[in-house]
């Protein structure tokens, strides 16, 4: 309000000419002492406009508030508008304010947290083709109450509402932040704040260049050692020019380590640094343990992410656990260790390809039209339970798992899947196989393989009753 008065007064100032008034007499008025009664005007009116848009904000807050208290119970069933209309989404915002009220401990209390959430969820209600909306639900979700895949699917109702660019980015944003979050990296590379990011970046960019040039200066030194003659003086300057980079390498390092202790890639580098420039491979060995430690902690990190607010989920999850993320299509997003490790391959190996290679024909086959079938029509068949099936090691032989599968988040082709496998404890004295209600055989495990003598390929769409001597008595 007040700098609508300024901008106001400031055209009128910008803009006035000299004019005269005829009334009988001629008038002319002074255009500087006009200018000036203006400017005083504009002036005066500023503290005034000030006040009345203080109280105008207040009372303002005062009504949100009080409509927010209406949602102190909203029982089940019941339409929020019967309890108030609110006529717009930033309403809504304001309203759902009444939320930060914290204790002596700086700590969110729980009752207003509650009635904040109840105006949120009414607001959605009322504007469920809202794009304000379901950002404002979502943040709610994901940092007060930390329900990451609740909020994470009202993201993605978002996106299909076709929001404007500043949402669009909002959104944006979260997703990076979910994925850096996800990533892990102990700080620094990970960090969601741009200007730490940015800060990490330039010191591991300076790192790099001192861990360059010394290797440079090795080489250098190496080298001049191929020569048949050495003037003293220049092996010397390379001496000197060794210790120096080396030093300010090692200094860098250290800065940089204690700032972001727990990076991966840092102890990594470091551990090059240490391999490779001062010829230490027990303390390079320990940086490169350590850098594994924090990626495996790092992947457990994400895997609480995915299965956060899911208690029956996360009571299935322990470090023995293969965790598989997949798109709409079967497309494999994340694949952790225990995974990689359970199915025969190497990380990175398995990321971007179809879930169906780890099945056995003619489930393989089969995968890709179950997935089409519930982003079509919706229907949950193997979602959220437990069952045991069997899986395709890398070097073509099946074994049983246990298999959890639950939705992360998202709807329809947005959907994104997760799988928890686990390895069934086999029995050394069964051997296993399995074959259609016709007796023809789909795949056995290793122990049949081992007993039988038989190599999967020749197993696969073979009569059961052809395995034996007498096949009557085995049809039988």
């Amino acid at each position: 309000m007040v700098l609508a008065w300024v901008a106001l007064m400031s055209c009128i100032l910008t803009y006035t000419v000299d004019w005269d008034v005829h009334y009988g007499q001629h008038t002319h008025w002074d255009k500087d002492e006009y200018r000036g009664i203006m400017t005083k005007a504009m002036a005066a009116g500023c503290p005034v406009l000030f006040l009345v848009g203080a109280g105008i904000c207040w009372g303002h807050l005062v009504y949100a508030w009080r409509s927010a208290l209406k949602f102190k119970e909203l029982p089940p069933g019941v339409k929020p508008r019967t309890i108030h209309r609110f006529m717009e989404d930033f309403d809504v915002e304001v309203a759902s304010r009444i939320g930060r009220i914290w204790d002596e401990e700086g700590v969110l209390d729980p009752t207003a947290l509650e009635l904040a959430e109840n105006v949120l969820r009414a607001g959605v209600a009322m504007k469920p083709n809202s794009v304000l909306m379901h950002i404002v639900y979502s943040n709610f979700l994901i940092y007060v109450r930390h329900n990451a895949q609740a909020g994470w699917s009202h993201l993605e109702m978002a996106k299909k509402l076709e929001p404007n660019l500043s949402y669009q980015f909002s959104m944006f944003s979260r997703h990076q932040e979910h994925k850096q979050k996800s990533a892990g990296g102990g700080g620094g590379e990970g960090s969601t704040d741009l200007v730490s990011y940015v800060e990490f970046q330039k010191n591991y960019r300076s790192l790099l260049v001192y861990h360059k040039a010394s290797l440079v200066a090795n080489r250098e030194f190496w080298r001049l050692l191929t020569k048949d003659t050495i003037p003293l003086e220049r092996l010397g300057h390379s001496f000197k020019r060794i210790d120096e980079m080396e030093s300010m390498a090692e200094k860098t390092y250290k800065l940089v380590l204690d700032r972001y202790p727990t990076n991966a890639k840092l102890l990594k580098s470091y551990g090059k640094f240490l391999e490779n420039v001062k010829n230490d491979p027990w303390g390079a060995a320990r940086y490169y343990a350590e850098a594994e430690k924090q990626e495996e902690l790092a992947e457990s990190q994400a895997a609480e992410i995915r299965v956060a607010d899911e208690t029956s989920l996360a009571g299935m999850v322990d470090d023995k656990s293969a965790l598989i993320t997949i798109d709409a299509n079967g497309i494999m997003q994340t694949v952790n260790k225990a995974a990689c490790q359970l199915m025969g391959y190497k990380k990175g190996e398995l990321e971007g390809k179809n879930v169906s290679m780890l099945m056995p024909a003619p489930f393989s086959i089969r995968h890709n039209s179950y997935l089409r079938n519930h982003i079509t029509t919706g229907q949950v068949k193997i979602l959220n339970t437990t069952r045991e099936v069997v899986a395709l090691h890398k070097d073509r032989y099946v074994f049983p798992v246990s298999l959890y599968v639950g939705k992360y988040s998202g709807d329809g082709a947005d959907s994104v899947f997760m799988g928890i496998m686990k390895p069934v404890e086999s029995d050394s004295e069964m051997i296993r196989a399995w074959m259609l209600t016709t007796g023809t055989m789909l795949c056995a495990d290793q122990s049949f393989l081992d007993y039988a003598g038989w190599d999967p390929d020749e197993l696969v769409g073979r009569a059961f009753s052809s395995l034996g001597v007498d096949s009557q008595e085995l049809d039988e």
